[in-house]
């Protein structure tokens, strides 16, 4: 039967209705719900080394939210990457050891597909390089320490500086919290964290920065610490350190102690009759792995008088490098004294005093098999808990472990190899090496005038019989009076960086040792240099150095001339009735980031106060913080005179003043400027070196 006309209007509007009804439902949800909002948390300062700790946020939409977290910009120097993993709305990221601004970016999505990101800023360090240190790294409670704090950044355009020192762990007080260099007295048998923050105005514009010291606290000189072990042996080991002997090893050992990163290691070396060790790995689900949280390395104090014999703890080392010790040790089984002189020798800072057997039973267990690190782990895991000893546990008397004088010839059979699984290991059969053949060079003067002399002298170490000398140049002319004789004298024949390189042969003939020194040669006691300038500003700009006043700063000042290393340098620093400055960065091809120069040396000691002053078109070095001692490649040209920089601190070297082409100086120090980076004052169009020479008089 046909439907008449009523029938299709029911059907008409029943369709309608259905069909308004599913629009409604689908369009409800996002009708009456909010936008969403992420929120990636507070911008935050966090000191250097310091893990960072960022919890996002959302609202509106429609949960369960998804996060996931990126790192969007971080220093030049700075390579650290996000893993994979970062997909909770809490991200805790490893500490930094580069200073500058870290950028996070949190995307946040709902069920509804809707997203919407959010950023926070993470200054590490602040936006000043602060190098801060102590005097002691180890204190018995009661005990004081010096402060160091230094503004490693260019401190020429700052006003008076502010410091604020405060105890972030653990108890301290300062003598001056307000001074670079404070007293610090400890209070207490932990690790106590000393922050430093450093601010000041340059040119108008607030900077600061912020960095940690820490001093172990310890009751008295034998502190004890306690290993409680799980697994294949259970048993309690007490440790005695040797604050003494060893302060900064036993400072870093009780560092990670205190921060309880021992926990949950495991033994992962046992080799019967010689050592078991530990320190850096764990299990992480269910795989052996390299703990995170390992700290720099420490200088050797091997040598203390005290040996590796049995009982005695020491850290592990990397190759031979008696310098690399961090977060490993070990604790010798029996009669290890090679190991005190050794290639590398080993640093000794405890010894067990109670659970010794824990430590022979640990070498005792087998060894390999599937899941370990290799084949010296045990089969079985041996598990760490690591504290300090609240108070003295009585014990026996302990084996002596000092240093055995017997005459026993020590042979470096302890050289610890770091293999391919990295593992630092204490390898008990390596070869005994002989020391390396060092030879060292000196000149009378860092630079001579042309037809005169300069004294060269070779000191050699290690050196064996039968050896033979030969002196050579390279980079310029000079006569060698005597070239197989370890002191000679040599006659300076051109106006150029002169290397003078010293071979020491072996009975074979075959060279063992090279050393070198550099003798720049000038024309005169006044020596020229052309700065000719391209980009936003041209022209040239010529230098005449004051040789006789300051030697070692025009050398150093002429041997980047000579190897070329301006050239293609910005003037990247501006500020009007002040200075400009040059010689630390160029302009990155790729990036086109202002980034450092490549091929920066040492830097060399202070000359100031020698007659000249900072007068209107001198030159000086710039430095670095208050370290009068830090010039390398970077100078300054003074705009007006800035005799106050004569006394500092630190005082500045003049070592030239410009003798034409002022005008292009004024030039220079007139163009609009910009922040770039961290950087203030940088020119808004580049003015590059084009070149810069000698003048040839």
């Amino acid at each position: 039967m046909k439907p008449n006309a009523y029938n299709w209007s029911i059907f008409y509007l029943a369709l309608v209705g259905a069909l308004v009804a599913v629009s409604a439902c689908e369009l409800s949800p996002n009708a009456n719900s909010k936008k969403l909002d992420a929120d990636a948390g507070p911008d935050q300062i966090v000191p250097l080394d310091e893990r960072i700790t960022l919890q996002a946020s959302a609202t509106g939409g429609r949960s369960p939210y998804r996060y996931r977290w990126s790192l969007e910009d971080q220093p030049d120097e700075s390579t650290y990457e996000l893993t994979d993993a970062n997909t909770s709305s809490l991200l805790q990221v490893a500490p930094q050891s580069v200073n500058g601004r870290y950028l996070f970016r949190v995307l946040v999505s709902d069920r509804t597909g809707q997203s919407n990101a959010s950023f926070a800023q993470v200054l590490v360090g602040g936006d000043l390089d602060i190098t801060a240190t102590a005097e002691d790294s180890l204190r018995i409670v009661g005990e004081s320490t010096q402060l160091n704090s230094v503004l490693d950044t260019d401190s020429t355009g700052f006003s008076e500086l502010t410091y604020e020192w405060t105890v972030v762990d653990g108890e301290a007080e300062f003598d001056d919290p307000s001074i670079a260099n404070p007293q610090v007295t400890i209070n207490s048998a932990d690790t106590v964290r000393l922050r430093v923050g450093i601010s000041g105005e340059e040119n108008g514009i607030e900077r600061f920065g912020l960095k940690d010291v820490f001093v172990v606290g310890v009751e008295d000189a034998t502190p004890q610490v306690i290993i409680d072990n799980t697994g294949g042996v259970e048993g309690r080991m007490v440790l005695e350190l040797l604050t003494e002997a060893a302060p900064n090893t036993c400072a870093n050992f009780l560092q990670y102690v205190d921060a309880g990163y021992y926990n949950g290691i495991v033994w992962h070396r046992v080799v019967p009759d010689f050592v078991v060790q530990t320190g850096n790995f764990d299990r992480f689900n269910g795989e052996v792995r390299e703990k995170p949280g390992k700290r720099g390395e420490i200088q050797s104090e091997s040598g203390n008088g005290f040996s590796n014999l049995r009982t005695a703890i020491a850290m592990a080392l990397r190759g031979t490098d008696a310098n690399s010790g961090s977060n490993q040790f070990f604790i010798n089984l029996g009669d290890n004294s090679t190991l005190d002189d050794g290639n590398p020798p080993f640093t000794v800072f405890g010894r067990v005093i109670e659970g010794m057997e824990l430590a022979d039973e640990l070498s005792e267990l087998p060894t390999g098999g599937d899941n370990v690190l290799n084949s010296e782990q045990p089969s079985e895991d041996v598990i760490m808990n690591v504290s300090r000893a609240d108070k003295k546990i009585p014990t026996s008397p302990p084996d002596d472990i000092m240093v055995n004088t017997s005459g026993m010839d020590a042979d470096s059979n302890g050289v610890d190899d770091a293999d391919s699984n990295g593992m630092d290991d204490v390898d008990s059969n390596g070869m005994d090496e002989p020391d390396p053949v060092v030879a060292t060079v000196t000149a009378s003067v860092p630079l001579q005038l042309l037809g005169d002399s300069v004294e060269l002298s070779a000191a050699i170490e290690n050196e064996p019989e039968g050896s033979t000398y030969l002196w050579t140049t390279s980079n310029g002319m000079a006569t060698i009076t005597a070239a197989t004789a370890k002191e000679t004298t040599a006659t300076i024949e051109s106006n150029d960086s002169i290397v003078f390189q010293f071979d020491v042969r072996g009975p074979d003939d075959a060279v063992i040792a090279t050393g070198k020194q550099v003798v720049v040669g000038i024309p005169s006691a006044l020596p020229r240099v052309i700065i000719v300038n391209g980009g936003d500003v041209e022209g040239e700009i010529t230098l005449e150095l004051f040789t006789e006043d300051a030697p070692i700063t025009c050398a150093n000042f002429l041997r980047y001339v000579d190897s070329g290393f301006y050239e293609g340098i910005l003037w990247h620093r501006v500020v009007e009735d002040f200075v400009i400055q040059m010689g630390g960065f160029r302009r990155d091809s790729e990036s086109g980031e202002l980034v450092r120069s490549e091929g920066i040396r040492d830097p060399i000691v202070s000359e100031a106060n020698n007659g000249r002053s900072n007068e209107r078109g001198t030159v000086a070095f710039a430095l670095r913080g208050q370290d009068a001692d830090s010039a390398n490649s970077e100078i300054f040209i003074n705009l007006v005179d800035n005799t106050n920089l004569d006394t500092g601190p630190p005082p500045f070297t003049v070592f030239a003043h410009v003798i034409r082409g002022l005008d292009v100086v004024d030039e220079i120090g007139a163009v609009k400027t910009r922040s770039e980076g961290l950087k203030n004052d940088v020119p808004s169009d580049d003015i590059i070196i084009s070149e810069i020479r000698r003048v040839e008089q």
